[in-house]
């Protein structure tokens, strides 16, 4: 992943994760180039438009100041919301040397996030741009009857998050609801089915109530 490890022995390189996906490191790195490549044509799609132009040339990021966005697969994801925002902010102020931070790990839950806030706090940012708790209500088993973090410990956890940025750090903070899923597509899904994972809307709908509070 690209997320902010509290410690990190030695930098993980392409030639390290490329064996896990059966391909050598050039190939693995012409991938990740395309992946790239796409985030920045989606963001070039969407600045076509005038008046989003006219939005994204009003976010209150000063130059010269570190992004963090912090959350799991959704923010990781090469293709994410976060990508496509730092590639919108650099089209439009190339100038201004905005560092963005994508501190987003695959598979994490709030508490897990916990864990490594630390990591965020050593980047000194400005601003840190919350979505996360989508896995807290992730399932397992094919009749799962219990999420995997409970709503109440959540709230809790998005509580203390908030706390320790307003302890340790002088940044702004935008909290972002998780989005909703289409239950089919995740039921007869090739790779999440074998794997007996499910996430409900319902459950999604609480944790966005909880950070909308």
């Amino acid at each position: 992943g690209l997320g902010v490890a509290v410690v990190r022995a030695r930098r993980i390189t392409d030639a390290m994760i490329a064996p896990f996906f059966g391909v050598d490191a050039d190939v693995y790195g012409q991938i990740r180039a395309g992946f790239a490549v796409r985030a920045r044509e989606a963001a070039l799609e969407l600045l076509e438009n005038f008046d989003f132009r006219e939005r994204v040339d009003r976010l209150p990021f000063e130059a010269g100041t570190t992004v963090v966005g912090l959350g799991d697969s959704i923010t990781d994801d090469l293709h994410s919301w976060f990508e496509i925002l730092r590639n919108l902010v650099d089209e439009r102020r190339p100038r201004d040397e905005i560092r963005f931070v994508n501190a987003g790990i695959s598979g994490d839950t709030t508490s897990q996030i916990i864990s490594r806030f630390l990591g965020v706090v050593q980047q000194r940012p400005a601003w840190i741009i919350s979505m996360m708790g989508t896995n807290d209500v992730r399932r397992h088993g094919e009749d799962a009857t219990k999420i995997l973090v409970s709503h109440d410990e959540t709230e809790a956890n998005l509580n203390m998050l908030r706390n320790f940025a307003e302890e340790q750090t002088e940044a702004y903070r935008l909290w972002l609801t998780p989005t909703l899923v289409i239950e089919d597509r995740i039921a007869h899904s090739p790779f999440l089915a074998p794997q007996q994972l499910m996430w409900r809307n319902e459950d999604l709908e609480e944790v966005a109530g909880i950070v909308r509070g």
